[in-house]
C-alpha cells in the first residue's frame, strides 16, 4: 500500500494523510517545528501496523510575493 502525505507549511498550514483510494485518514494543524512534524507523521504512519507500506509526501512550495 502507498499512503500519501500532503504538507502545507506555514502558520495556518496543515498535514493530511490519505489512503491509497484517496480517503482522508487523518489531518491536523502544521506543527511548530520540523522535528515535531517528523515525530507526528511517524506516529500516525505507525498506526497502519506492521504490514508492508510506503508513503509518498508532497510539500507545497511557498513563495513570498
Amino acid at each position: 500500500m502507498i499512503y500519501h502525505i500532503g504538507i502545507d507549511p506555514g502558520v495556518s498550514g496543515g498535514v493530511a494523510i490519505l489512503s491509497p483510494d484517496g480517503a482522508v485518514i487523518d489531518a491536523w494543524a502544521m506543527p511548530k517545528t520540523e522535528r515535531d512534524l517528523l515525530l507526528q507523521v511517524r506516529e500516525r504512519v505507525s498506526w497502519f501496523g506492521n504490514t508492508e507500506r510506503r508513503a509518498f509526501a508532497v510539500l507545497e512550495r511557498v513563495s513570498a510575493s
